[in-house]
C-alpha cells in the first residue's frame, strides 16, 4: 500500500463525517442522530469519490445524503470535498452493499442512486450485481412506500438487465 494510500485510510477516520460499519447502530437511526431529522433520506450505493453523492446534497438541502463504498480511500476524496464546501446534509458509510439492511430501517430511504455500477456480464457474477433479486428485494424492503431506485449506466446490456429484473 503506498504511502499516500496509508494516509488517507488513517485520517478517514477522524472526519466527522464518514462513518464505520462496526460504529453504526442497527435500523438507521444513526443518520437522523448524525445529520438530524430531514425531509428524506438519499442513498448513493458505490459512491466511490462521491461525486454523486455531493451533487445530492448541494440539490437537496433539506434532505440526508448517505454514500455508501467500501473502498475507504475513495470515501476521503469525497468526505473531503463535503467538509470544504461546507455540505452539512451528506455522510459516507465505509461499508459493504451486502449488509445494506443492518444499516437502514425498512420504509427508511426515499430514493436510492445507483451511478455506473460495474456490469459484471459474467453469468456467474449474476448473484453479485447490484440489481440481484436479492438486492431488489432489499431495496424494496428500505424504500419508503413512495420511495424510487435510479440507475444511471452507459452500458446498454446493463440497462436492458436492470429493466427485465424490476418488470
Amino acid at each position: 500500500m503506498g504511502r499516500k494510500k496509508r494516509r488517507r485510510l488513517q485520517e478517514l477516520g477522524s472526519l466527522p463525517n464518514v462513518v464505520d460499519r462496526d460504529e453504526v447502530c442497527f435500523g438507521g437511526e444513526w443518520v437522523d442522530k448524525r445529520l438530524g431529522p430531514r425531509d428524506g433520506l438519499a442513498l448513493e450505493l458505490g459512491c466511490g469519490k462521491g461525486e454523486y453523492t455531493l451533487a445530492l446534497a448541494r440539490c437537496r438541502p433539506s434532505w440526508n445524503i448517505v454514500g455508501i463504498d467500501r473502498r475507504g480511500d475513495r470515501l476521503w476524496k469525497g468526505a473531503r470535498r463535503a467538509l470544504e464546501q461546507g455540505l452539512a446534509n451528506v455522510l459516507f458509510l465505509r461499508a459493504d452493499l451486502q449488509n445494506l439492511e443492518l444499516f437502514f430501517g425498512p420504509g427508511q430511504v426515499s430514493q436510492i442512486w445507483l451511478p455506473f455500477p460495474d456490469p459484471m456480464p459474467k453469468k456467474r457474477q449474476a448473484k453479485h450485481r447490484i440489481f440481484s433479486q436479492r438486492y431488489l428485494l432489499t431495496y424494496r424492503e428500505l424504500l419508503a412506500p413512495k420511495g424510487s431506485l435510479h440507475l444511471k449506466t452507459d452500458d446498454a446490456g446493463l440497462a436492458a438487465g436492470f429493466r427485465e429484473a424490476v418488470a
